[in-house]
């Protein structure tokens, strides 16, 4: 009785390091499972980049751009070259173990925001096995051997050092995003709107982004690329898609019955990005009207950044919403009132994921589901307006507390 009831004491009083224990065990047994599973975009393209890369040589390889990552990606694709491994195993890895380190990310800035010592473990616990349990980390990883999960991971730690009033920190992690993945830019308003409210935040730390952007080309610079190698890549990347429509349930989906031809992009990609620059100035207006805004405001800022980057801009792939997805669980946990919110968004998101996975290409339902998701959309910035108003008021009637 007294051993039996020790381990019940013991189980007790370490449940949740238990939990995130079994979670990550679980969370590994699904991702192992899947391994072998072979995405069209594997064989498609990160199978061939890996194939031609091993037949120049490898890392020597960074002579010349192989495929469309940033030249970071593909130092690491040239390194497992060296392994006896199989490819689809490598790349797979890698993406998985940033897995791992996003749901620690996440459950830190969670903790920031809520700053309760007494349940900080506990909500770190929370936030660490929700992410790791999102559909679309784990399909992203384990089934697609896609990479979001490296640049979200550096954007979340970019956004809690933000928090913290670390701004190099903040301005580092966010160029170490930008060098594996150009869709970092979806942030980068948010940021903007941080120079103009925090009177800490100068116009050099954008050039240390910049800078720890193209730093990350030295391995490619080290082979003879061109020192604005980098940023030709995405450039090149910006040109290289022809449709507004791309997969995600967005606002270009409404446009589905009309045309999706090369010929529409080019005609109205233009009129999708100043509606996307309109929308911004417009909420970043009103957001300033209810200035001062505290840590979980900007972090519904960032979230709302995104959201409206990947719902109006033209071109959105599948996966674009990715670090959205994992802001909507910290929405969550820190406000329980955006639950049916998040459920919606991320839900919405996976369901683009399905048709590529699984060599479907784009869903017949696209129009159906991108009016569903822009009703997501707008609800969402209604609720946050509205919560950013309430802010403000409490702060007025504490102030006024205080003057009487």
């Amino acid at each position: 009785m007294i051993v039996e009831n020790k381990i019940k004491s013991f189980l007790l009083k370490n449940r949740y390091v238990l939990l995130m224990l079994f979670a990550s065990f679980i969370a590994l047994w699904m991702r192992h499972s899947v391994l072998s599973y072979a995405s069209a975009d594997y064989l498609t393209y990160l199978h061939p980049w890996f194939s031609k890369i091993k037949a120049l040589g490898g890392v020597t390889a960074l002579s010349k751009q192989v495929g469309d990552y940033n030249i970071l990606y593909q130092f690491l694709i040239g390194i497992f070259t060296y392994f006896p491994i199989k490819d689809i195993y490598l790349y797979k890895a890698l993406s998985i173990a940033f897995d791992f380190l996003l749901a620690l990310s996440t459950g830190w800035l969670t903790v920031i925001l809520m700053n309760d010592r007494k349940n900080s473990l506990k909500i770190f616990s929370l936030v660490y096995t929700v992410v790791l349990f999102l559909p679309t980390v784990s399909f992203n990883s384990a089934v697609w051997a896609q990479c979001d999960s490296i640049y979200t991971t550096f954007l979340i730690l970019s956004l809690a050092f933000l928090l913290k009033e670390r701004y190099i920190p903040s301005f580092i992690m966010l160029g170490l995003a930008f060098a594996f993945k150009l869709q970092a830019v979806f942030v980068l308003p948010f940021f903007v709107l941080v120079w103009l409210v925090k009177k800490r935040v100068y116009v050099w730390h954008f050039l240390v982004t910049i800078f720890v952007f193209w730093l990350s080309g030295v391995p490619g610079f080290i082979f003879g690329r061109s020192l604005l190698a980098p940023f030709e890549i995405y450039m090149k990347q910006t040109g290289s898609y022809k449709a507004l429509y791309m997969g995600y349930h967005n606002f270009s989906g409404l446009f589905l019955l009309g045309s999706n031809s090369p010929q529409a992009y080019l005609m109205f990609k233009k009129w999708f990005i100043m509606l996307t620059l309109m929308v911004l100035v417009f909420g970043f207006v009103v957001f300033l009207k209810w200035m001062p805004i505290d840590s979980f405001g900007l972090i519904q800022i960032a979230a709302w950044t995104i959201y409206t980057c990947v719902m109006f801009l033209p071109s959105i792939h599948d996966r674009y919403a990715y670090c959205l997805d994992i802001l909507m669980v910290v929405l969550v946990v820190v406000k329980r009132k955006y639950v049916y919110v998040a459920i919606s968004e991320i839900l919405s998101s996976f369901l683009t994921y399905i048709p590529f996975i699984f060599f479907r290409g784009n869903s017949e339902y696209g129009l159906f589901f991108s009016l569903i998701s822009l009703v997501i959309y707008v609800v969402f910035t209604v609720m946050m307006i509205n919560e950013l108003q309430q802010e403000k008021t409490a702060t007025k009637k504490s102030a006024d507390l205080v003057k009487n």
